[in-house]
């Protein structure tokens, strides 16, 4: 992992760079990149910063953010009964991630078509090695299915991108605010990377100022305004404790 969050760091520079004498919103260029890392994870491959693909589906995503913190997603929420039979703006949200999902699925069916068992490529194919698992030994049903890998690609796309994405931006929000808190921590960069072409992830316990500014932007931030509900869909037990099925 730490290997392709540096490969992509470097086109993200690339791209800073093409924009240093103008004005520029960094929004899609950190969506790109974060989205990219995931990607070269979980599909074993990055796609191109003008990919017209790519960036319809980084679009969806970044709409479905902004709609569901609005007024007819919260309505939705408290009064979903009623109103998911009426021909609102929330109707949209439904629409994509209906093409959002969509884009997944065919990533998924690629990957079925193109991999060689006993040589897994990506966090898919890794999957796919436990399920071919399950049809020999027939004894991880209730932990490996495709269900739970279709959602699984989905939550590592979707909220991997949005929450790291959103903290990179506000972390420069506060850096250009503070711009004495900006120089300790170049200051603090500059001396432990050294003549060194990048840092590591090993690095981090020699820069104490840098971690504590990270963690004050999640302290400030909106990273995530309000917690996002989940639910089991099916009966978990853990240990001696049953989770229930929510009926809804």
């Amino acid at each position: 992992m730490e290997e392709r969050i540096a490969e992509e760091s470097a086109y993200l520079i690339q791209d800073f760079k093409k924009n240093k004498d103008a004005l520029f919103d960094p929004h899609c260029v950190l969506n790109n990149a974060v989205s990219n890392i995931i990607c070269s994870i979980v599909f074993g491959r990055r796609y191109d910063y003008d990919d017209s693909t790519f960036q319809d589906i980084l679009r969806l995503v970044d709409e479905n953010m902004k709609l569901t913190m609005g007024f007819w997603a919260q309505l939705y929420n408290v009064f979903g009964f009623i109103i998911h039979y009426l021909p609102l703006p929330h109707w949209k949200i439904i629409r994509n991630i209906g093409n959002v999902f969509g884009f997944l699925e065919r990533v998924l069916e690629e990957h079925k078509r193109t991999r060689t068992p006993g040589e897994p490529r990506d966090y898919i194919d890794c999957y796919m090695e436990e399920l071919d698992k399950e049809e020999e030994q027939d004894n991880l049903k209730k932990s490996f299915d495709y269900q739970n890998l279709f959602i699984c690609v989905a939550d590592l796309f979707v909220a991997g991108t949005e929450t790291t994405s959103a903290t990179l931006e506000w972390s420069l929000l506060h850096m250009m605010a503070f711009p004495e808190v900006q120089e300790k921590c170049r200051k603090e960069i500059d001396k432990i990377r050294g003549d060194r072409t990048r840092l590591d992830y090993e690095d981090r316990v020699s820069m104490p100022y840098t971690q504590a500014v990270l963690q004050e932007v999640h302290r400030m931030a909106s990273i995530v305004p309000l917690g996002i509900p989940h639910t089991n869909l099916n009966e978990v037990q853990l240990n001696v404790i049953l989770s229930q099925r929510e009926q809804s």
